[in-house]
């Protein structure tokens, strides 16, 4: 699972954040200082998530983590918009293979896909509930993903 993605091919409302909520999220990451703002993506975010969806994240995200720190405003502000997003997207294509798993009676593969699944929620909680100023993510608001 080691593909790559276009960024800009992965929908906004897959993320369980409103617009008002990502406007305030944007202000406070824009004033944020730089050892907060890496100590808040690589540990407190990313860092519950497999080697594997960290490095995909690294990888895929556009501006990067150095870009973001070294950058304008409008440059943190996207990045935590790309990192919603890419957070997002392996949530929902865990849960499609988590379906996929029970479907075909592979108790080991959904097991841990669970596990994953649990991880990019908390990467999301965590990051929403440090922005946000205490603001939990549901469950419930997490994407929905339909039985293939």
């Amino acid at each position: 699972m080691s593909e790559s993605t276009n960024i800009e091919d992965i929908e906004w409302g897959d993320t369980p954040i409103k617009h008002c909520e990502f406007i305030r999220a944007s202000r406070k990451i824009s004033s944020m200082k730089t050892e907060d703002l890496e100590d808040m993506v690589t540990y407190l975010s990313l860092g519950s998530l497999s080697k594997e969806d960290y490095d995909f994240i690294s990888k895929n995200i556009s501006p990067t983590l150095k870009e973001a720190i070294e950058g304008s405003k409008q440059t943190r502000i996207t990045f935590l918009h790309n990192l919603m997003k890419l957070i997002s997207y392996r949530y929902k294509l865990y849960k499609r293979l988590f379906y996929d798993a029970v479907k075909n009676s592979d108790i080991a593969k959904a097991d841990e896909y669970t596990y994953r699944i649990f991880h990019h929620y908390e990467a999301l909680r965590n990051l929403k509930k440090r922005l946000i100023g205490g603001k939990e993510i549901l469950l419930r608001d997490m994407p929905k993903v339909e039985w293939p």
